[in-house]
Parts: C-alpha cells; structure tokens; sequence
C-alpha cells in the first residue's frame, strides 16, 4: 500500500524490478566456430545462475560476425553479480582474444507509463 504523498524512489525500482540485457558481441573472421561453441557453454551456466530467466541469440543480419544476446534478469543487481562471478569471468579471458571488440550490455526497462512505440 503506498501512501498518498508517498515519494517513489524509481532508482530503488528498476534496481528490483525485471530487466532486459541486450549483450553484443563482434567476433573475429575466423573465429565464429569456436566462439559460438563458448557461446553455448555460457547458456547451459546461465540456466543456474541466480535471477537468470531467459535468453536468445541471433545474428545481425546486415553484419555477419556481430552476436546479439537478449537475456531476461529477476534485477540489475542479479545480472551485475553475474557479470562479476568467476564463470563469467573465465567466459570473458577465452572470447576476448577472438572478438574484434569489447562485449557491449545495454540493460532496458519498461517504460514507467504504458507507451506506445513503433
């Protein structure tokens, strides 16, 4: 029950709430098999990891070699303890080498009003 007057600390919100992670990855020519298995090796630990939900993979079209991953997370803080478990951490020292740049993440949320994008 919120209170009438009752200030909302949106920071505290998103914080909990579900998130969506878009994570990006451009891998080297040459490369692509045996990142796509490390790839795979990472889902099958993702599906123990605390607060992890969901997850899919595809391709860009457009730019072959670049990996989009949208995973589903119970809360940032769920995701950003992920991020600093060791699993992720020996994940991240055998793909670097084979991408030709840093892994991006961009975490989304809900709009806070029912808004209609195209």
């Amino acid at each position: 029950q919120i209170l009438a007057g009752t200030k909302i600390d949106f920071s505290l919100l998103t914080k909990m709430a579900a998130i969506r992670v878009i994570s990006t990855r451009v891998l080297s020519r040459g490369f692509e098999p045996s990142t796509l298995r490390l790839l795979e090796n990472l889902q099958m630990n993702l599906r123990a990891t605390p607060g992890f939900k969901s997850q899919e993979t595809y391709e860009d079209q457009s730019q072959p070699g670049r990996i989009l991953t949208f995973s589903e997370w119970d809360s940032e803080e769920d995701f950003r303890q992920f991020l600093d478990c060791k699993s992720k951490q020996r994940f991240d020292s055998q793909i670097e080498p084979m991408l030709e740049a840093p892994e991006e993440h961009e975490i989304c949320i809900r709009p806070r009003e029912n808004v209609f994008l195209l």
